[in-house]
């Protein structure tokens, strides 16, 4: 009965342009913005995702996104409210599904439902210079948890292992119409909620040389010591990322990061760990409506820095590959069917007869709605 839902939500959805029609001009899809307008958009990204080796807990190993298995479940939902004006604007969105459950986990309770909350003032009124506070999108990575962004409907494990949200301070500066520098101070790694009282400091370089290329720079530093990682010191982290467009047909994108985790052990001596990743997406338009896009990655955190290994905490390093079709009937809609493989040299992976595996398998089908 689960999956005969999806064909009837896609009937649905490809009837959208008829009944976006008849809402009122005030509400205007999620990522639009025009000065002195309050806003409101809706974004709901429903999912059914099958893992074959049928995990016995019922979620799929090592994703915060998408992440149950066997189950239609409502990925992320947001209601999102802005309000900008010349010189002034704010967010709320407040965010739920089974994505702000896994991500959020560990923030208290009234805090653990905020996707986004943040307002900013222009510093000066001809200049490009902003200074935002509250919660906001993290720059790392090149994925965001809002799916229709991106090439392939699941996230690649360099996006789920890294912040999907910041806390704080952050600065805009536009220094050239190629250029754009953000600086932030944050309570730490993906955290709300203060951890340990240290600030992290980020900063973003955005670098558009010609209109077909994007470059993206990050830096993170911060001091990474909780309750639940007592031994961790500081954390140094750097990603880049290139978004290539040479046509409306063909888009790339690849990604690289390093992260490194200075640990104190038992006898106080320091020692410094590593993870790092390279994934590499494509994305073809076959007309207007249809497209298929590919991904192929590698992680590799031998020392388990931020992933846990089922197995035991045995290192962890994974070669994963993803397909997807991509049917977007209107500009308020999407359907999309994601393949994902999973392959290791060592045991990562069990099923519900707890045997183990080096090899994992999963299918999502996923409707997506906005506006």
């Amino acid at each position: 009965m689960k999956i005969l839902v999806f064909p009837f939500l896609l009937i649905v959805v490809i009837s959208l342009d008829k009944l976006y029609a008849q809402c009122n001009d005030s509400i205007r899809k999620m990522d639009s913005l025009n000065c002195s307008k309050f806003e409101i958009g809706v974004y709901v990204d429903a999912y059914y995702s099958y893992d074959f080796n049928q995990p016995k807990n019922n979620l799929n190993p090592y994703l915060v996104s998408s992440n149950r298995h066997n189950e239609l479940s409502i990925n992320l939902a947001l209601i999102d409210f802005k309000f900008q004006t010349e010189r002034f604007h704010a967010r709320i969105a407040p965010g739920f599904g089974t994505y702000m459950q896994s991500n959020y986990a560990s923030e208290p309770k009234g805090l653990n439902s905020i996707f986004e909350s943040s307002f900013g003032f222009k510093l000066f009124k001809n200049k490009g210079h902003w200074l935002d506070l509250g919660v906001f999108n993290s720059p790392i990575s090149n994925e965001s948890p809002v799916s229709k962004d991106h090439f392939l409907y699941t996230r690649s494990l360099s996006s789920e292992y890294v912040p999907y949200y910041l806390a704080g301070i952050k600065s805009t500066w536009k220094l050239s119409e190629k250029l754009n520098f953000y600086a932030y101070l944050v309570n730490g790694w993906q955290q709300i909620k203060d951890q340990n009282k240290s600030k992290s400091v980020i900063t973003q370089f955005e670098y558009k040389p010609k209109e077909e290329h994007l470059i993206n720079w990050n830096v993170y530093l911060g001091n990474e010591r909780s309750q639940l990682t007592p031994s961790f010191k500081n954390r140094y982290f750097t990603d880049v990322y290139w978004v290539f467009k040479p046509s409306k047909k063909f888009n790339l994108i690849s990604t690289f990061y390093v992260g490194f985790q200075e640990k104190i052990d038992s006898f106080n001596h320091k020692n410094v760990s590593n993870w790092w990743q390279f994934n590499t997406a494509v994305k073809y338009s076959l007309n207007p409506k249809h497209s298929i896009a590919a991904r192929i990655e590698y992680f590799n955190d031998s020392q388990n820095i931020v992933v846990s290994n089922l197995n035991q905490n045995k290192p962890f390093s994974v070669v994963s590959s993803g397909l997807c079709y991509n049917f977007q009937p209107n500009e308020h809609s999407m359907f999309r069917l994601d393949a994902r493989y999973f392959d290791s040299k060592d045991i990562l992976f069990t099923n519900q007869k707890i045997t183990d595996s080096k090899t994992n398998f999963m299918l999502t089908a996923n409707i997506t709605v906005w506006f």
